[in-house]
């Protein structure tokens, strides 16, 4: 189990969301059901409710007070571990590495255990637990537009690079262009 740190985080929202569901989620260490209030509660903050999917416009306008809300919760009940601004990290040394995009996102899902050979990777499939693979957790971008409360093939398994991939770059480049990553060092 992840010691929590003992700084509270500030539920900032530039459009009157109630964080306090997700902070006892991930304070209890219920990571999916976690995951599972980041998605709802992005798309209520992108008003796609209806739609019930990101895409890079929607993300491109998230307000910045909200991404940082909802980062600085996973990243602070996770010792680090998770969260958003893990992600685009882990996802920004790969491309010190790799110049191919393609190869970037292909790199990064296998370091952070978004990928099985030769498979679709599903919903089914994310580690819901503090031995996840470091950047594992939210899965927002991963499983953009899939109604996660069912259990069909085609609800659960993301387009992993289609629009995965374009909103998880989106969301990286949300977080790179708000300075998240340093208020966090």
């Amino acid at each position: 189990m992840f010691p929590t740190k003992t700084n509270e985080v500030k539920l900032v929202s530039a459009v009157g969301i109630d964080y306090n569901r997700l902070r006892n989620l991930l304070a209890s260490r219920k990571w999916q059901e976690a995951d599972r209030e980041t998605t709802e509660l992005m798309l209520r903050v992108a008003k796609r409710e209806e739609k019930g999917w990101l895409d890079r416009t929607s993300i491109l306008g998230f307000p910045y007070d909200d991404l940082h809300t909802i980062n600085q919760l996973w990243v602070n009940y996770s010792n680090n571990r998770f969260g958003f601004s893990v992600q685009q990290r882990v996802c920004e040394n790969v491309k010190q590495h790799i110049k191919d995009d393609s190869q970037v996102w292909e790199r990064f899902r296998n370091l952070v255990g978004w990928f099985k050979k030769d498979k679709k990777f599903c919903y089914g499939d994310i580690i819901f637990s503090e031995t996840a693979p470091e950047a594992h957790l939210p899965s927002v971008g991963l499983f953009v537009g899939l109604e996660m409360k069912y259990e069909s093939f085609e609800q659960q398994c993301g387009l992993m690079t289609g629009l995965g991939g374009v909103v998880f770059d989106a969301i990286a480049s949300r977080i790179e262009n708000s300075n998240i990553c340093d208020r966090f060092n």
